[in-house]
């Protein structure tokens, strides 16, 4: 992925993927905002996978991407949004069962005592966030992956079509469509639904 802002936003959804099917990866940080290609070609492939070997894994990048330049004693605001979103990540990996594998398991629970000290929080609490998000993950994509009975489902108007005309005839736009229009700006149950899941999906990556 490219090194810009851009880039960085689609490297945090493609890591709530990993997550959710619990996948090991690692998060490589190029420097001066370089992509892969423009780095290999000024560095060689010695340094790239010199940088790949000392990249921190997933749950390690999120949390030093969402904390870097907050004072996490002193900025409680901003120190409490970073946990929020340090969690709503974590929140797209399964809950822990009896089956899960042991590498997993042991690097949630490290994380969430790591983030207890570091936001001087009782780790109780931490878990319990954690469960709540997890929560709301579940019944969003419940919600989004529910179908509507075929014969019951509405015809689009003249504006919920041309919406989703839109939207697919334009996938490089999806982003910037999605985020603008509201449930409330569609007019049929038809085209909320899908809407639905085209903001869920969207959020997934």
């Amino acid at each position: 992925l490219d090194g810009d802002e851009a880039g960085q936003k689609r490297a945090s959804q493609v890591l709530e993927l990993f997550l959710a099917g619990q996948i090991e990866v690692r998060m490589v940080r190029l420097p001066n905002g370089l992509d892969p290609c423009d780095f290999v070609l000024q560095q060689g492939p010695d340094a790239l996978q010199q940088l790949i070997e000392e990249s921190p894994d997933a749950l390690d990048y999120c949390v030093e991407r969402e904390t870097a330049g907050i004072n996490l004693t002193q900025d409680t605001q901003r120190a409490a949004t970073a946990l929020e979103r340090i969690l709503e990540t974590m929140a797209h990996a399964p809950r822990l069962k009896e089956d899960t594998e042991a590498g997993f398991r042991l690097r949630e629970q490290q994380t969430l005592g790591r983030l207890a000290r570091m936001f001087r929080v009782d780790e109780p609490l931490v878990r319990q966030q954690l469960m709540n998000y997890r929560a709301k993950t579940k019944a969003r994509l419940d919600r989004s992956s529910s179908a509507a009975d075929p014969m019951d489902v509405e015809h689009l108007s003249g504006w919920d079509r041309d919406l989703f005309v839109l939207l697919i005839q334009n996938p490089h736009a999806v982003t910037a469509i999605v985020e603008k229009v509201a449930l409330e700006d569609v007019q049929t149950e038809t085209a909320k639904t899908l809407l639905t899941i085209y903001q869920d999906l969207e959020a997934s990556g």
